[in-house]
């Protein structure tokens, strides 16, 4: 893609033929989480809302959303090392600020000696309950935030990704009414009447 850099921060348009090329045949996995947020607008979000995650944080969550949060906590993806308890460090401090990077975030423990991704991933799905009070906290939300905090190189980014994915592609999907998910089921069911009348019928029986 012409990119000489190991860490690119801008990347071809997106209307090109070349680049929609390169997309489908596999974003390198050390610029995966760079081009998701370059092409998702994530840096002029940065720009017009700097300091807006920082704010957040100092804010307090409901009890209901806290709850709900450290309980799927430890349910996002247990199998990845950075994710795991055993990929702890003796270094306890909880000081990580929002710009530092998900790499440094794994290497050391967080709060109680917990991982530090998983500190990270409590910070991210605090401050967007709290910025998105009409969502709160769904599940779900933890395994979009938690594969965002493996691909981007800070929580900052991976807190306006999560709101870029949840109001822009995926309106409605997370809110509380689950409206856009009856939405998507509506849809589905139209498509299988439509297309796979035989399914169809067994699903009405």
């Amino acid at each position: 893609m012409g990119l000489l850099t190991d860490k690119p921060d801008r990347f071809p348009p997106p209307a090109s033929t070349k680049t929609k090329r390169f997309v489908r045949k596999g974003i390198p996995p050390d610029w995966r989480g760079a081009a998701w947020f370059y092409y998702a607008g994530g840096p002029a979000i940065l720009a017009e809302y700097s300091g807006v995650y920082d704010e957040l944080l100092t804010k307090q969550v409901s009890a209901v959303d806290a709850e709900a949060i450290e309980r799927d906590l430890h349910r996002t993806f247990p199998d990845n090392i950075k994710f795991k308890p055993n990929n702890l460090s003796t270094n306890t401090d909880s000081s990580r600020s929002s710009n530092q990077t998900t790499s440094e975030t794994a290497s050391s423990g967080g709060e109680d000696g917990e991982p530090r991704m998983i500190s990270s991933l409590r910070r991210v799905l605090r401050a967007f309950a709290i910025q998105n009070p009409l969502i709160g906290y769904c599940q779900s939300l933890n395994f979009l935030a938690g594969l965002l905090l493996l691909f981007l190189e800070t929580e900052e980014q991976a807190f306006w990704l999560l709101n870029v994915i949840t109001r822009v592609y995926l309106p409605g999907t997370h809110a509380m009414s689950l409206e856009g998910s009856k939405v998507d089921l509506g849809v589905l069911m139209g498509a299988i009447r439509e297309s796979m009348p035989a399914v169809w019928a067994k699903i009405g029986d």
